[in-house]
């Protein structure tokens, strides 16, 4: 994964982006197989509960419409981030649909953790945790909060368009979201505050449905975070080079995200 700063198309003075690529490979499809060593690897701690499918949706600002890019081999990249016109960044996230099946119908909750390389706790380098927030909900939570809105329920046939911009429309009314890092506003600038995780520990409650049905479909995004970027102080023009070819290069180092299950 790797996130780089670049001028956006169009007037160079105008607008401050900061693109994050994400780079997956879907061989952990497969239990407890290993990706790439560049991807990010996916595994579950419990043996007895298996992920049955995985698809990543992105908004594609050529075309205007949402793609779903899951590949084996594919470079996936976020919509550049516009630090100065910010409510252009409301299709800047990349989400992520899990679908997990054969946990135990006790089960009360679907736990996770998303973890980044040990020993990048230096917040000022550039790593792709040190700018990024993730929130998750169930598609069951989600499909209540459409219903409440006259919209549609996600399933598995619904269009990229409708899972999208469902999922990211409840995400923005949910303040939860989890960092590994995090940043206080001190004067005029935000300073990164306190240690640095390395992991992300998370967990979903399971529908009645759920536990009877013994599968859960699970939504993650991955977005920027705007104070760890400002943090990063890399939101500035006197910061960045606003020439072509010139870039802020953000390493991946989000490497892992394992799944398990609580029982009741």
């Amino acid at each position: 994964m790797h996130i780089k700063v670049r001028p956006g198309r169009g007037a160079l003075t105008a607008v401050l982006c900061a693109l994050l690529l994400v780079s997956l490979s879907f061989a952990w499809l497969a239990l407890n197989r290993a990706a790439d060593a560049e991807g990010i690897q996916m595994q579950m701690d419990a043996q007895s509960m298996s992920i049955t499918n995985y698809d990543v949706y992105k908004y594609n600002s050529e075309t205007n419409e949402v793609d779903n890019i899951t590949s084996d081999d594919t470079i996936y990249e976020l919509e550049p981030y516009d630090s100065i016109f910010t409510e252009r960044n409301v299709n800047t996230p990349l989400l992520l649909r899990v679908k997990l099946a054969g946990f135990p119908t006790e089960s009360a909750a679907i736990n996770f953790t998303v973890s980044c390389i040990d020993g990048h706790t230096n917040m000022s380098d550039d790593y792709t945790s040190n700018i990024v927030y993730v929130k998750y909900a169930t598609e069951s939570t989600i499909n209540a909060y459409a219903a409440a809105q006259g919209e549609n329920a996600l399933t598995e046939s619904s269009s990229n368009d409708e899972l999208y911009y469902t999922a990211t429309e409840y995400f923005r009314t949910v303040n939860e979201k989890r960092q590994f890092a995090s940043a206080e506003l001190s004067g005029y600038d935000y300073e990164y505050t306190g240690e640095k995780e390395l992991s992300l520990d998370c967990s979903l409650a399971l529908s009645a449905a759920e536990k009877s049905g013994q599968s859960a479909v699970v939504y993650l995004i991955i977005d920027y975070a705007p104070d760890l970027i400002e943090a990063q102080h890399i939101t500035h023009f006197s910061d960045i080079q606003l020439q072509l070819g010139s870039a802020v290069r953000f390493a991946n180092d989000i490497k892992l995200i394992s799944f398990s299950y609580s029982l009741s």
